[in-house]
């Protein structure tokens, strides 16, 4: 299903994120593990909209900017389009998932 990533959820931002650092995974075929086609579920989908840990280490790398919104936080790249999001690791993660995949982005009908 096509979503807008300004909408997506956390449980499908998670995904595509997982998508973005591993696009030539095979992740058809479940939606909690990333299947990297050796027969065995390699990696389990992190949680980059709710742990720092995991979605910080995605800020940094990227050098995302913030500022604060009526409800929330926008994140962007230096002066580029922003991205709302509850939380700085949710505006963050729908900023770098349009920057890798684009704003109109597709996920498994089981996320939606």
């Amino acid at each position: 299903m096509r979503i807008n990533v300004n909408n997506a959820t956390s449980r499908q931002l998670n995904w595509l994120v997982t998508r973005c650092l591993h696009p030539k995974a095979d992740m058809s075929s479940t939606y909690d593990w990333l299947d990297t086609g050796d027969g065995e579920e390699d990696f389990l989908i992190e949680d980059f909209t709710g742990d720092w840990a995991k979605g910080g280490a995605i800020i940094g790398c990227e050098r995302l900017e913030f500022r604060k919104a009526r409800k929330g936080m926008f994140a962007s790249y230096h002066k580029g389009k922003t991205y709302l999001g509850d939380t700085h690791l949710i505006a963050a993660m729908r900023c770098y998932v349009a920057r890798c995949s684009g704003e109109q982005v597709d996920v498994p009908e089981a996320l939606c």
